[in-house]
């Protein structure tokens, strides 16, 4: 067995890709189905002018890319 970590939907998506061809995958848990479309570096710090507004966009169907 091998041990690939990754950090996000994207990541995990090019490592599957990159471990093909293989006899067997076992899939046993989905990531999150959305991601914000525009991941901060840093902390948002509180200003006053209440919540960010955030913008989500699909993380890829691992399962459903390599089955096809």
């Amino acid at each position: 067995m091998k041990t690939v970590r990754v950090e996000s939907a994207r990541d995990m998506l090019r490592a599957v890709e990159a471990a093909l061809p293989a006899d067997v995958g076992i899939f046993a848990a989905a990531v999150a189905d959305w991601r914000t479309a525009d991941a901060g570096e840093q902390k948002l710090k509180k200003d006053g002018s209440g919540p960010p507004k955030l913008a989500l966009v699909e993380n890829p169907d691992i399962l459903a890319t390599i089955s096809n």
